[in-house]
């Protein structure tokens, strides 16, 4: 088993019917990763309780290939280590940008709905994680098909393999 980390932000805004990037992981040249799992649930001191507010909302998990441009305006998160004695993750991680990442070649590799009041745990067993090398950026966003704005708390959990 490879170093594990996980990259937190709290309280993400989602604008109403507007695609947003919840995180842009991009790994260091000679240490690939893969993605272990993603969780995205409704912020704990969120207004969105209540049938009036429930939404669908999609998540899109991609791989980015070629020269893309980093989005920008929200935080680089420091992964945590899930083993103190490791070295520090090699790559950056931004969540919540309000500027989208642009360009390059996308791979959609997963897409799934979930209701915003019980969350999204994507859990894939290990034959269907997906891999990104040095070249590449993973991004995982939301598309616009969502009606109200929300807030949310995202957590990916990464591995570095080879």
């Amino acid at each position: 088993m490879g170093r594990r980390y996980t990259a937190t932000l709290k309280s993400i805004p989602l604008a109403a019917a507007t695609a947003e990037d919840l995180a842009e992981i991009n790994v260091a040249a000679e240490q690939p990763v893969q993605l272990v799992g993603v969780v995205v649930t409704q912020a704990g001191d969120s207004e969105d309780s209540g049938d009036a507010n429930e939404d669908g909302i999609d998540i899109i998990i991609s791989r980015i290939t070629g020269s893309p441009t980093s989005g920008s305006g929200g935080t680089t998160v420091v992964p945590t280590k899930a083993d103190s004695g490791d070295t520090a993750f090699g790559g950056v991680v931004e969540m919540g940008n309000t500027t989208d990442l642009t360009g390059g070649t996308e791979e959609e590799w997963w897409a799934e709905g979930y209701n915003n009041r019980v969350g999204f745990f994507h859990w894939p067993v290990p034959a269907a994680q997906i891999t990104i090398r040095g070249d590449e950026t993973l991004l995982i966003k939301t598309s616009a098909l969502h009606t109200n704005g929300h807030e949310v708390n995202v957590v990916v959990v990464l591995e570095e393999v080879g």
